[in-house]
């Protein structure tokens, strides 16, 4: 009997093994993520990063099933597709492709900042301190596990646009404020699907192209379309790409696993700028040989172009952006003073060189 005993040791314990602090079964879990952007991005290499860190460190209790490229939900349907079930987690630009349900997340105003990890590390911390905020998205059973900036706002077009007036009467595809400004400026804007826009650029169905991460341009190959790009006066940094899980699925996971999710999650804003570095040197030496080849000419907005334009197209957006934040319950004017405190308290930290800065620096 004592050898019976002795023998069910090592079969009892791995039984044991296989439950968790609970006392439950720990059987792997697949988790459906979707994106509308292709696997090539600083966005989606830091999502990758991520899915791959909670892998290992989960040993491989949880697994991913990924769809990148608009694979299983475009643009327009990553947020409410992981709301309602189509995917447990994702990343998407609900400020631009969902913007009425989104209205505060759209914080991320033109003219507020043009460095990358300063929005990055200013909207992260915003969204930990501001129960508005949060509410945005766990109200639509989302829970947001980190935001990271997109890269400054580039221009590429099939004309040079060296100041403000040279905006008028162009067809550019742009979205949110970007769009908005553009319009001000006398453009007239389509806000066409990313994917779908830079087809359209190739076959001339639009004049420019905006509301273009710089990275995202190059990676997406407009500087071998366009002729010109400019940064129009430094409108910056002006949308967020979320990267979500839908509280359902969460709250349906262990409290281990849920433990290595969020400690990840925490993570990922750093290791995604260290991505944005690499990234956006490899972009700017392509840009550059472009330009060097005389088929690309890079411009910037003169300083006064750049000043006027923050002192009054920029000011009227962020004054028309209050009654869409109050429209929602919310002090507009309260909460982008509470985003521009924490770009000030970040922008001592910033490292970050704009894309064309990039270009003017890198030897093809």
């Amino acid at each position: 009997m004592k050898r019976l005993v002795l023998r069910m040791l090592p079969l009892a314990a791995a039984a044991l093994a296989s439950f968790g602090y609970h006392g439950e079964a720990q059987a792997q879990r697949k988790l459906v993520y979707a994106t509308y952007l292709t696997d090539v991005y600083a966005v989606t290499r830091a999502d990758k990063w991520f899915m791959g860190e909670v892998e290992k460190r989960t040993n491989g209790k949880v697994k991913f099933e990924t769809y990148f490229g608009g694979a299983l939900l475009k643009a327009s349907d990553v947020m409410p597709g992981i709301s309602g079930g189509a995917a447990d987690i994702g990343m998407g630009a609900p400020t631009a492709y969902n913007r009425k349900n989104y209205p505060l997340s759209q914080v991320t105003l033109p003219f507020t900042t043009d460095r990358v990890d300063t929005a990055t590390r200013a909207f992260t911390e915003l969204y930990g301190a501001n129960a508005a905020l949060r509410k945005e998205f766990e109200s639509k059973n989302l829970r947001l596990l980190y935001a990271m900036g997109f890269g400054e706002n580039t221009i590429w077009s099939n004309k040079p646009l060296l100041k403000p007036a040279d905006i008028k009467g162009i067809k550019v595809r742009a979205v949110l404020g970007i769009g908005d400004a553009l319009n001000k400026l006398g453009a007239s804007t389509l806000a066409i699907p990313w994917p779908d826009a830079v087809e359209g650029m190739q076959r001339g169905v639009v004049d420019a192209m905006s509301g273009a991460p710089f990275d995202t341009g190059v990676d997406s190959g407009l500087h071998e379309v366009a002729k010109y790009a400019s940064d129009i006066g430094r409108m910056g940094v002006y949308a967020m790409a979320l990267t979500a899980v839908s509280v359902k699925t969460f709250n349906s996971l262990d409290a281990d696993t849920q433990k290595v999710m969020l400690d990840v999650a925490k993570e990922v804003p750093e290791q995604y700028l260290k991505f944005v570095d690499e990234v956006f040197d490899s972009a700017a030496k392509k840009v550059a040989a472009r330009v060097a080849s005389g088929q690309l000419q890079v411009s910037s907005f003169s300083d006064a172009d750049t000043k006027a334009l923050r002192d009054t197209i920029g000011s009227d957006l962020w004054k028309e952006w209050y009654a869409v934040a109050k429209e929602a319950g919310v002090d507009g004017k309260a909460l982008l003073d509470q985003y521009l405190a924490l770009v000030d308290k970040h922008n001592k930290n910033s490292t970050h060189k704009p894309g064309l800065t990039r270009v003017m620096a890198a030897k093809p």
